[in-house]
């Protein structure tokens, strides 16, 4: 009688794009570990240390997010980039013509760093705070001051939306941003918004 692999008998759940996306990016940033000098291991140790981690994890977390954004990886330590604190975005803005719905977010100024935009699937008026934000994308470029996100929107959200019938007029989105920078990500800046 065959072995029955994982439950039911089916087979290791595929992974997805993003995930072999994710590994390939972890060899390269591993690769370049490798090549580093003496000297520059050391670099990365001793700053490591002030992060309260080890040079090698230090490394990983800096270089991981310049290998996503399509940037060449440090050899050495960047220079800490103090946040500003002014706030970028400004509100979401939701339009529904005749049932079909764009998202667009407003914004107060142009962002200086890379930014993700993150959301939850559309929520019930009540709710306060979604338990998940999961990640859209990169924050597409603004064009007359707002950044238009219906596509990375209903990209990651479209499926579940259509598969248990959602109607979206009178549902709350929440949608946040966060700056993407060397050191880690910074706070977040949240808007929300009714679907009319």
């Amino acid at each position: 009688m065959p072995r029955r692999r994982g439950r039911g008998g089916r087979g290791p759940k595929a992974r997805s794009a993003e995930q072999r996306l994710g590994s390939a990016a972890l060899t390269y940033v591993m690769k370049a570990w490798e090549a580093l000098s003496d000297e520059e291991y050391r670099t990365w140790r001793v700053q490591g240390k002030y992060q309260r981690t080890n040079g090698i994890n230090y490394f990983k977390k800096i270089n991981l997010r310049r290998a996503r954004r399509g940037e060449e990886l440090a050899r050495v330590p960047p220079p800490f980039k103090p946040y500003d604190g002014r706030p970028i975005l400004k509100r979401l803005d939701i339009r529904n013509r005749g049932g079909w719905i764009t998202l667009s977010l407003e914004l107060c100024r142009q962002p200086t760093t890379p930014m993700t935009v993150w959301s939850a699937r559309p929520c019930n008026r009540g709710v306060e705070r979604p338990a998940k934000f999961p990640r859209l994308g990169w924050l597409p470029e603004p064009e007359d001051g707002a950044s238009e996100i219906t596509e990375l929107f209903f990209q990651k959200h479209g499926e579940y939306i259509k598969k248990h019938q959602v109607r979206l007029a009178g549902k709350r989105i929440f949608v946040r941003i966060r700056r993407e920078v060397d050191g880690g990500a910074d706070l977040y800046e949240e808007v929300k918004a009714l679907v009319p």
